[in-house]
């Protein structure tokens, strides 16, 4: 997963304290979930919906766990005090540390590119990777990412952004990073989770405000080949938002108009119109 700057955030009773890096071990080498939270306005996008699948992961995968998390306001003054109020990505990582067993809860900060996040971010290329089966606990988000990371940079080498990940019966999964999602006319589908997919962030918010932009959201199972009939074609996570998706192997799309409506209505992710929050 790598590391984000040279500070580790560490989160302990109740607060905040940065340690040097040295003083860590690779997350790789632990075990342990994490998620990773878009931020704008020097806020946390949808905070209680990623504290609750944190929490969620934990009280399947570690049961015995019991950890305190910081909440939107905690987060928010973090933000602040690390001069981010622009656009920027967090990632809270819960995680045993292999050498002593104790737990630790970490905050990473990157600030982000206006023109890597938004609406107007330029679209993605995907290229098809076969999975016999999606990994173990494909619904939680890990920090054993090798199987998506290798996915990933295998389809880089060749000109792709991403890998959209397809089991052996031609089932779409998920790319690497992102959820994915297919517009036929009125109908928006995405893969279903847990099964398939994780169940992100902004795939939960997209299933219950589509209908806004005069979309039916559905997660149901989507072929490989729904893919040459598709309108348009996006990835979605909490940090990008919803983003065009451009080419998927030999299929190409130059104009996503629900897209556009997307932007029109705005939405809770860095770079997007955030003038409709309370």
């Amino acid at each position: 997963m790598g590391r984000w700057g040279v500070r580790v955030i560490d989160y302990r009773d109740g607060r905040f304290c940065e340690v040097a890096s040295a003083a860590t071990e690779p997350m790789e080498a632990s075990w342990g979930v994490f998620t990773t939270a878009g931020c704008d306005s020097g806020r946390p996008l949808l905070w209680p919906w990623h504290e609750a699948r944190l929490r969620a992961s934990l009280a399947q995968l570690a049961p015995k766990v019991s950890l305190d998390l910081p909440d939107e306001v905690t987060v928010s003054r973090l933000l602040a005090d690390r001069d981010q109020h622009g656009p920027a990505r967090l990632r809270l990582v819960v995680r045993r540390t292999g050498t002593t067993k104790t737990w630790r809860v970490e905050v990473y900060v990157a600030a982000l590119t206006e023109d890597s996040v938004g609406p107007d971010a330029a679209p993605v290329v995907l290229e098809p990777v076969v999975w016999s089966a999606p990994p173990p606990w494909a619904g939680h988000k890990t920090l054993a990412r090798m199987p998506w990371d290798h996915a990933r940079e295998s389809v880089r080498c060749i000109g792709a952004d991403d890998a959209l990940l397809v089991d052996s019966g031609g089932w779409l999964l998920e790319t690497s990073v992102a959820n994915l999602w297919l517009r036929q006319g009125d109908e928006l589908a995405t893969p279903p989770a847990p099964d398939a997919c994780l169940p992100g962030v902004m795939r939960r918010l997209l299933l219950e405000i589509a209908h806004e932009v005069g979309l039916e959201a559905t997660a149901r199972r989507v072929h490989v080949s729904e893919l040459a009939r598709a309108d348009e074609v996006w990835i979605s996570n909490a940090v990008l938002g919803v983003r065009r998706v451009r080419a998927v192997a030999s299929h190409r799309w130059t104009d996503w108009p629900g897209h556009r409506r997307l932007a029109q209505r705005g939405l809770l992710a860095p770079g997007w119109d955030l003038t409709f929050i309370k």
